[in-house]
């Protein structure tokens, strides 16, 4: 009896001449070979913060890299799951790849871009992949990064796939609601201050132009928007009627003697609008220093306002 690892077998030694004709005698016989039970090597690569791209609705590509240990790795075997405290979409069993787009690299790799559902800025973010081959084995390896803030830039763009601007020309952060709030050719984009997780973007179908300068006052639920005076509800996240009688504008602040009162920087014009929240309606204007007069081509860009309205 001759023993091999993992089995047991009875050999006659040596072999019997003209044994039942046996031709294929052999006095080594072969040891069946043990199954592959070593994990995959799994190879995580940094998410690389990639340029925006509005085609492919990416912002970011994290690659995946392994060898076989038997057999070749299905995409469709690999996990890519959050771990508790992650900005996703829910912490726990959430299995990404079902929601992100792969792209097969070779079958050593895959190469994962995230998209609109899953914005992982700010951070840390932390991602669990679990890579299994067609033997049955299995690697799991963790992740930890954070993305920088550069990358709300590319936020306030999600989902504007549009002809025209796409940039953001004014952005206020409401303490309130800790929500950022972005004007964008004729949308108001709305971001998560915190996490930096795009929320929405609503167009204003009623825009002459593209929208400028936006103001948020703690405690009113109501954005004031300058193209003409626009009004944006932040709790219902749509567009109210526009202030009544204003005027095309640009710059926009708010009065530090009667707080509802604003200031509005009109284009066109070169002079200051004056608003009442409380009405809904443009009231009047400043007046214009002695001797001056209505300039169609001036434009009041922005406005600053010292304590009790002392000077503009």
């Amino acid at each position: 009896m001759v023993r091999w690892p993992g089995t047991v077998r009875n050999v006659v030694l040596p072999c019997a001449a003209g044994l039942l004709a046996l031709s294929a005698c052999s006095d080594n016989p072969v040891a069946p070979v043990p199954p592959d039970t070593t994990p995959p090597r799994l190879q995580v690569l940094s998410p690389l913060d990639t340029l925006y791209d509005l085609d492919g609705d990416k912002l970011l590509d994290l690659r995946l890299t392994w060898r076989d240990s038997a057999g070749v790795v299905d995409p469709a075997t690999v996990r890519l799951r959050t771990l508790t405290g992650i900005n996703g979409p829910a912490a726990g069993d959430t299995n990404l790849l079902g929601v992100w787009r792969v792209e097969q690299l070779d079958t050593l790799g895959l190469l994962v871009h995230e998209t609109l559902e899953n914005l992982l800025h700010g951070g840390p973010n932390q991602l669990e992949i679990v890579v299994a081959d067609t033997a049955g084995n299995v690697a799991v390896d963790t992740i930890a990064f954070t993305l920088p803030h550069a990358a709300l830039l590319k936020t306030i763009t999600t989902g504007l796939v549009f002809s025209g601007r796409t940039h953001g020309i004014d952005a206020v952060v409401c303490p309130d609601d800790r929500r950022l709030y972005v004007t964008v050719g004729r949308r108001i984009v709305v971001v998560d201050a915190d996490s930096l997780k795009f929320i929405s973007a609503v167009l204003h179908t009623g825009a002459f132009d593209d929208l400028q300068s936006v103001l948020c006052i703690p405690g009113d639920p109501v954005l004031y928007v300058t193209e003409l005076v626009e009004r944006f509800d932040r709790v219902s996240m749509s567009w109210l009627p526009r202030v009544q009688g204003s005027f095309g504008a640009v710059g926009i602040a708010q009065s530090r003697a009667d707080p509802n009162l604003l200031y509005v920087g009109e284009s066109n014009s070169g002079t200051i609008g004056i608003i009442d929240r409380a009405a809904a309606a443009r009231i009047g204007m400043v007046p214009l220093p002695p001797g001056g007069s209505p300039d169609d081509q001036e434009f009041v860009f922005d406005l600053a306002v010292l304590d009790g309205d002392a000077k503009l």
